[in-house]
């Protein structure tokens, strides 16, 4: 029971309007740990975590989730089953906020999977308390809310149907400095819960601080996938951000800077000291 794909194929479209999303993809996600998905726009990482969630069905190739193995022919309504168990927080999910209240809006996933109205709410409040809003926010429309804050609400939807697995689509796109530490305050209480976590992010700080594990696709294939700390090394020149050509660079001459990004006068400090030794 686990997360593997066999040789999946998944295509948008047909016939001359094809396009190959997934090209022949075979990969295993651990379990019970927060792995980062990255990739150039148009590699594939939103077809694979939709097909995860059961939103898709690949066109050939075998899918594995949990206790969950589906094909081409399996019924939709047997994946919707799937949803339950891995929840899926889109990028600017916080713009699908539609209640009146915040409780109501984390409350939908619960009653939508038919639990009792005060089940529900037990399950809304705990996914709120998660994600640190108290109950002074129940009431209040999610309108109001920072956009920060609209993505906490968003993230304790997705929470409130206690899945096994979390994915999370760009969860820092678009949010000021207090809101991405928000984020990797987040994804450390996950890690604390022993929860499956998938991050689909460009941001590589947040991958270095929170994620264990990283997976590249390219054209729809598995370029690579490695533990956090040997990733930089496996990309190429011209998608290292500035900090990290940098590293490279003086990696070549001896002197080794730490994968957590340094400031300009730490960056010095180590130079000066790699010089003296």
């Amino acid at each position: 029971m686990g997360i593997a794909l066999d040789h999946v194929f998944f295509t948008y479209g047909k016939r001359k309007q094809a396009f190959l999303a997934l090209d022949d993809l075979s990969l295993t996600i651990p379990i019970g740990v927060t792995t980062a998905l990255i990739g150039a726009t148009g590699s594939g990482k939103t077809t694979l975590i939709q097909l995860l969630n059961g939103l898709f069905k690949p066109s050939s190739g075998t899918v594995e989730v949990l206790d969950y193995i589906f094909t081409k022919k399996a019924k939709y309504k047997k994946l919707s089953l799937l949803r339950r168990k891995v929840g899926l927080l889109f990028q600017f999910s916080e713009n699908q906020l539609f209640e009146d209240s915040i409780i109501k809006d984390v409350m939908f996933g619960p009653l939508n999977f038919k639990y009792k109205k005060d089940v529900a709410r037990k399950m809304a409040e705990d996914a709120l308390k998660i994600v640190g809003l108290d109950e002074s926010y129940y009431d209040r429309s999610p309108f109001t809310l920072s956009g920060g804050e609209k993505r906490r609400v968003a993230l304790a939807g997705v929470l409130a149907i206690e899945p096994e697995i979390i994915i999370l689509d760009e969860p820092t796109s678009s949010l000021d400095l207090e809101g991405q530490k928000m984020i990797r305050e987040l994804l450390s209480t996950f890690k604390n819960l022993g929860k499956t976590v998938i991050v689909v992010t460009h941001d590589y700080k947040l991958v270095l601080a929170s994620c264990d594990e990283v997976i590249k696709l390219q054209h729809g294939k598995l370029a690579f996938q490695c533990r956090k700390d040997k990733f930089f090394t496996l990309l190429d020149e011209q998608e290292l951000p500035d900090y990290y050509k940098l590293k490279r660079l003086l990696t070549k001459k001896e002197i080794n800077l730490p994968y957590q990004e340094l400031s300009s006068n730490e960056i010095i400090t180590v130079m000066r000291k790699a010089k003296h030794e």
